[in-house]
């Protein structure tokens, strides 16, 4: 402060540093960095030393220090729990509550907060209510002095004796989980624990917030919940108060377990109003998007481009800018100048549109008689609201080749568009009338619930279809699958088709359409295994080990033979495929499954995202319904050595 300059203290090598805290006294700072495995490293840098100090072994993963006000202990979050579970559908293990809270002594000769107490009992004190002796007779009291007004005293400076720190941990008493959002008060410490369930993707639950705060009192050694299902959370200087968010709802309450709630202290936040021109406003998020890229663009030399010169051309065009979406566009056209992938532009304030729910039947209609003819119904999947195909409730008097002859009393007539009857229908129930003839006469009523979105049952159709082709082409030998992305979506549909299909001698993986996500390791670890045991019991069928790598005993990789990998001709030309095999998913996916004897490569090259700045697009699902044909099943029947 006194020389006015910033000192650089440290510089994270493979992540950034996000968790550092001072002492009390202001001459340490705690933080953790990455090493190379990803793993957090403490350190302890001394501002009189200007030197940091390792105090982590290396072995654990250790982030998230803090300070206790009173500069005993530096307390900290670190993985050291180990407890496997097993999967129910992998015979593979996983690790999830494996963190816990910890204490260092930063004396050496400072007791562990946790020491064994004795459990003997303490005499009982004195009571300290009696009334002192009155005041003798004629004594007159002395107007009291006026106390002088305690200042805030400096704190005092802590000691750290940093030789033998590392073997100077306790572990708190309390249940390892998922925890973060450690923080230090008198007395006490908060933390964050996020509930296992909360970790599982792709459901159709409740997707609020679940971290649960809790409060743990040293003193007592007792650890309580302070607030249940909230986001994250910030306290005062003393402890004594919370503030919180959960979803929308920011609120201030007091840090008393059991009796701060979620939604008490909500702070009124309608009435805050910020005066914004908006020209003014866009220059400043265009500028900024400019020098972000500057500054932390991988090549200082931008790749040899004039970056002023390109920032300058862009700008010229702000004048003619007229909403956010406009300024978009010109930033994602300014980025993608760098020609390198996984550039996103997004957000910004955008105006709400009123919405219409149209509710969608899963169907596919034709006129007949001038009425609309039910000509197909989608199987789907009932027991996900995302594959719900409402005519196949059970007891649902409905079948194709039968008519709509009115939706909620309304005569359904080809003179509209059959969802114009389904308007403000979608997740409520409607009266439907049906009949087997264009005619009124004779109809029966039912009550269904239409959907909001029928592409889930079409693309189930689409995919089932698909698997019918190879397996009328291979006689059953080889198994079909499509993976819409690497993210979670695609996650899911993976396992649940692979485990589907483990008794087939080979397998597609169609990638057509790939809407990206991570480089997919998960998929490629499991294509790769191989058979390692068969177990024959005596009156049953050999069983193979691992069951992932379902292969008979002549094999000796994946699905007895080859996976096959196909990826669309059409993506470059339709310019998306941002994230499609051919740049982070494909070369990934086929290194993975490489060897020539197990991968057939089936496609070609796709532009990926290389000179694309992805502003917000999606890939038409009925693009990928009507795809090009093609003879892949029969190419792999008639292949004894696959090559690459």
């Amino acid at each position: 402060m006194e020389d006015k300059k910033p000192v650089q203290v440290d510089q994270g090598d493979y992540a950034d540093i996000y968790d550092a805290s001072w002492s009390p006294d202001s001459r340490w700072i705690a933080y953790s960095k990455a090493d190379r495995r990803g793993a957090g490293q403490m350190l302890l840098y001394s501002l009189e030393q200007k030197k940091a100090t390792k105090i982590s072994s290396g072995f654990y993963s250790d982030t998230n220090p803090v300070f206790d006000p009173e500069g005993k202990y530096l307390f900290f979050l670190s993985q050291r729990y180990f407890f496997p579970s097993i999967g129910q559908l992998d015979q593979r293990f996983n690790y999830y509550t494996t963190d816990g809270v910890f204490a260092i002594t930063l004396k050496a000769d400072e007791a562990s907060p946790f020491k064994p107490e004795s459990d003997e009992e303490k005499p009982a004190e004195e009571k300290k209510d009696q009334k002192p002796a009155a005041a003798k007779s004629g004594e007159q009291k002395k107007p009291e002095e006026k106390k002088d007004e305690k200042k805030e005293e400096s704190p005092k400076p802590i000691q750290i004796d940093l030789d033998g720190i590392q073997s100077r941990i306790a572990p708190v008493p309390i249940p390892s989980g998922i925890l973060n959002g450690l923080a230090a008060r008198k007395g006490k410490f908060f933390y964050l624990a996020q509930p296992q369930e909360a970790r599982a993707f792709g459901g159709e639950g409740d997707s609020g917030p679940r971290n649960v705060l809790h409060v743990y009192d040293l003193e007592k050694r007792e650890d309580k919940p302070l607030l249940e299902g909230i986001d994250g959370y910030d306290l005062n200087k003393d402890g004594s108060k919370v503030i919180y968010k959960a979803g929308p709802v920011i609120g201030i309450v007091e840090a008393v377990p059991g009796k701060a709630k979620v939604g008490e202290g909500k702070l009124n936040l309608d009435e805050l109003q910020v005066k914004v021109d908006p020209r003014e406003e866009w220059k400043q998020i265009y500028r900024e998007a400019w020098r972000i890229e500057r500054d932390f663009y991988w090549d200082p030399e931008m790749t040899g481009h004039d970056w002023k010169k390109i920032g300058a051309r862009y700008e010229a065009l702000l004048p003619w800018v007229v909403d956010r979406s406009d300024l978009s566009y010109l930033i994602g056209e300014l980025i993608a100048e760098l020609s390198t992938s996984h550039t996103y532009v997004g957000g910004g304030d955008q105006p709400q549109r009123q919405r219409i729910g149209v509710g969608m039947l899963g169907a596919d209609f034709d006129v007949d008689g001038g009425f609309y003819r039910i000509a197909k119904i989608y199987p789907g999947e009932n027991w996900s609201e995302r594959t719900r195909s409402p005519l196949t409730e059970p007891g649902l008097k409905v079948k194709a080749g039968d008519y709509l002859i009115a939706v909620n009393g309304r005569e359904a007539r080809p003179n509209q568009d059959v969802y114009a009857y389904f308007q403000n229908l979608s997740g409520k129930i409607a009266s439907l009338k049906i009949n087997s003839k264009p005619s009124a006469d004779g109809a029966w009523e039912i009550s269904v619930k239409p959907t909001a979105n029928e592409d889930g049952v079409r693309y189930l159709e689409w995919i089932a279809a698909n698997r019918k082709k190879v397996e009328e082409a291979t006689g059953g030998r080889i198994a079909y699958m499509h993976v819409p992305d690497t993210s979670i979506p695609g996650i899911i549909a993976f396992d649940k088709q692979l485990n589907a299909q483990l008794d087939k001698d080979g397998m597609i993986v169609d990638e057509r359409c790939n809407s990206g996500g991570q480089i997919p390791d998960f998929y490629t670890e499991k294509l790769k295994r191989q058979l390692l045991a068969l177990v024959a019991p005596r009156d049953t069928k050999d069983v193979p080990w691992p069951p992932v790598a379902s292969l008979p005993a002549r094999a000796a990789t994946l699905f007895r033979g080859f996976s096959t990998v196909r990826k669309s001709d059409q993506l470059s030309a339709r310019g998306h495929g941002a994230d499609s095999l051919a740049s982070a998913t494909f070369s990934p996916f086929a290194m993975g499954v490489s060897s020539p004897r197990r991968a057939l490569l089936f496609g070609y090259r796709t532009m990926a995202a290389s000179g694309l700045s992805k502003i917000t697009a999606s890939i038409p699902t009925t693009w990928c319904r009507s795809g090009p044909t093609w003879s892949l099943a029969a190419t792999i029947r008639s292949s004894k050595k696959p090559s690459n």
